[in-house]
């Protein structure tokens, strides 16, 4: 049983998703996603939850079934909040003699011996 796959995935404001038989599309401020779905994957809007979410089930529990309930229950999640909120990638830097700073659109980083 999948425990991610059985999660709604909330419909943030200013997110549009529509659901065309096997093909999801989520449109938003940063763009649009489509993801089309395998056999055994089903999609479905449920507006009865506050701003709407996506719920996602699949036909039977074969092994394959079960493996791709999961796994596109996160595409759909990941592209809701790609569509909304984009790519962002952090650094963390640790430790002591590490400098690290932006020149214009470029990180230039000293790392080693200072």
């Amino acid at each position: 049983m999948s425990r991610i796959g059985q999660k709604p995935i909330k419909i943030e404001e200013k997110v549009d998703v529509t659901i065309n038989g096997k093909e999801v599309l989520v449109k938003g401020p940063l763009g649009e996603i489509k993801i089309v779905l395998p056999d055994v994957i089903d999609a479905k809007i449920d507006d009865e939850a506050e701003g709407g979410r996506v719920l996602v089930s699949r036909k039977n529990d074969t092994e394959r079934a079960t493996a791709l309930h999961g796994t596109f229950r996160s595409h759909i999640a990941n592209a809701v909040e790609g569509v909304k909120e984009g790519f962002l990638k952090k650094l963390e830097i640790q430790g002591v003699g590490y400098r690290c700073r932006l020149e214009g659109n470029k990180l230039v980083l000293l790392i080693g011996f200072t």
